[in-house]
Order: structure tokens, then C-alpha cells, then sequence
């Protein structure tokens, strides 16, 4: 069930055992994965189905020190699905020689 906060009304509270705050790949990919528990889960995102100005604006900030005056965030996609709306689309599996060519230069 999807609750839109601007259009619906607040619903009750729900007792949740696991609260995923992201709906991005990776908080999506845990939800989906624990959907078939028993546990009841909530999945929490800022944004809406499509990316947004008024979203996006609540990433923006100041910077001091050795950043001060860089941009903190840029590309748009505070929306479902996060910056996954940003690829190809496609994954491949971790394979352990990516991490030695990552980690040891082979």
C-alpha cells in the first residue's frame, strides 16, 4: 500500500517491526526481501514518483571549511526508486575477483 502524506489522510499509527527510511535500489531490495516474512515492515521515502524542486530543495545546505561555497547535492532524483531513475538499469553480482582487482590491484 503506498501513502501519499500531501493528498491522503494520516492513517493510524502501525506498530512496524523494521522501518526502511530510502526507497531507493538497496532499501526497496531489503523491503521486497523481508515482505515475505512475518515481519511488518514500513518503507519510507521523502520524495514522490517523480523526481521534484521542493524535494530535491531539502538536500540543500551550507558548507564551511574546506568545502565551503561546493554544491552538497546536485543531481536531481530525491524521488522512488532514488538515483537507481539515473542508470542503465542493470546489476551484476558481486564477484570476489572485483574485489581483489578493487582492493590489491590485481
Amino acid at each position: 500500500m503506498v501513502i501519499d502524506l500531501k493528498t491522503d489522510p494520516v492513517p493510524e499509527l502501525q506498530p512496524y517491526d523494521v522501518c526502511i527510511v530510502g526507497a531507493g535500489a538497496a532499501g526497496i531490495t531489503i523491503a521486497l526481501g523481508l515482505a515475505s516474512s512475518s515481519l511488518r515492515v514500513c518503507l519510507v521515502e521523502s520524495g514522490g514518483f517523480e523526481p521534484s524542486e521542493e524535494t530535491q530543495n531539502l538536500y540543500t545546505g551550507e558548507t564551511a571549511g574546506n568545502l565551503r561555497g561546493r554544491v552538497i547535492c546536485e543531481v536531481p532524483g530525491f524521488a522512488i526508486s532514488g538515483y537507481s531513475n539515473h542508470w542503465g538499469g542493470w546489476c551484476r553480482p558481486l564477484r570476489s575477483h572485483r574485489f581483489r582487482e578493487a582492493f590489491l590491484g590485481a
